[in-house]
């Protein structure tokens, strides 16, 4: 399995990385936002209880197994 990178942003421009599903996935669960829909789209909105958007999560790096070799002679 690739490991992937998100980010988490606010509007007050607060950012946060989630490394791997696991992490995004509790990261969800505390922050109330669909896990599932970010995997398979690689990004969605969170929006407040009024409907606005507050921020939003989105894939910024996924990494296949063969690019973490290490490449050193």
């Amino acid at each position: 399995m690739a490991k992937q990178w998100w980010e988490m942003w606010f509007n007050d421009g607060d950012r946060y990385l989630i490394h791997g599903r696991q992490e995004l996935r509790n990261t969800a669960k505390k922050f109330d936002f669909d896990s599932s829909e970010v995997i398979r789209n690689g990004e969605c909105s969170l929006i407040d209880d009024d409907g606005d958007q507050v921020g939003g999560v989105q894939l910024i790096v996924k990494l296949r197994p063969s690019a973490r070799k290490n490449t050193v002679n």
